[in-house]
């Protein structure tokens, strides 16, 4: 028999990508919003009858006996990866479940009773609500959208759906942008992409740089006058457009929590702080 390479394996991570369907042509828009409300809708049916099921007896993939029971003009492909989503999903909601009980738990033992009242309370509002699909995107295998990144035509790339049976097959056009093509050349694509009505997210698999094992160690302090102050005397406050955490905030707190203006705010936030983060000299 033999044995197993000990070999460890280079490390890796995923990160994504997305690309619009603004080049689609409208009936091809129409027709990825009408298969994505069915996937959702056919979720829908696997998530209530995964719920009532306690944590450790929900399938990781889900059997014929389950996906019979939504009638669909999709395929048995697309219920599948459908199902495969919905299991995750409900696994995922009764893992926290379990976690914020945990927690309640050690609130108590720590002495901590105020706590305790207060995560049972915010845990009993939200303990019977099962996960809505508002904002979910559809994760769709190989076997059903295939990426073609090589065609002569004016688009970088194509996905075709397919298993769509008397439906009949298509085709999405997208194009390229920076972001794409920074992580296509750090790594490689994977098959599987997730749709929703307005774009597609690609997946790649990036292997990640060896840790450092030479040089001294960096203290840093995260703080509102000055944004980043490091144990080298380094010290980042000032934006290029001449903003500093302190005047974003100060402003953030004149807006009304939830408005346009409060939102923009937050977004200048937080792509302030990236800024700050890329000025970063670790050489």
């Amino acid at each position: 028999m033999k044995k197993k390479s000990s070999i460890p394996k280079d490390p890796t991570t995923i990160k994504s990508s997305r690309a619009s369907l603004k080049f689609a042509n409208r009936a091809k828009r129409d027709e990825v919003s009408r298969i994505i409300d069915e996937y959702k809708r056919i979720m829908a049916v696997y998530i209530d009858l995964l719920w009532v099921l306690p944590v450790d007896d929900i399938p990781g993939y889900l059997d014929k006996s389950y996906l019979d029971k939504a009638d669909s003009f999709l395929s048995y492909r697309f219920k599948q990866c459908a199902g495969k989503q919905a299991s995750g999903i409900v696994r995922g909601t009764r893992q926290k479940q379990r976690q914020t009980i945990w927690k309640i738990s050690d609130f108590i033992a720590r002495g901590e009773p105020k706590k305790a009242r207060k995560l049972q309370h915010y845990f009993d509002a939200k303990q019977t609500s099962k996960p809505t699909l508002d904002n979910i995107q559809c994760d769709l295998s190989e076997n059903i959208a295939k990426i073609n990144l090589n065609n002569g035509t004016s688009f970088d790339g194509w996905i075709n759906i397919g298993s769509l049976g008397k439906e009949g097959n298509f085709a999405i056009p997208f194009k390229k942008h920076k972001h794409f093509n920074e992580l296509y050349f750090k790594g490689h694509i994977l098959k599987s992409i997730s749709l929703s009505k307005s774009n597609i997210t690609f997946f790649f698999e990036i292997e990640l740089p060896e840790p450092r094992t030479f040089g001294s160690i960096l203290g840093l302090d995260i703080g509102v006058k000055t944004a980043l102050s490091f144990s080298d005397n380094q010290a980042y406050n000032t934006g290029n457009h001449g903003h500093t955490l302190d005047s974003i905030c100060d402003k953030l707190c004149r807006h009304q929590p939830g408005s346009k203006n409060f939102l923009q705010t937050a977004k200048h936030r937080r792509c302030f702080l990236h800024e700050m983060a890329n000025k970063i000299d670790l050489d």
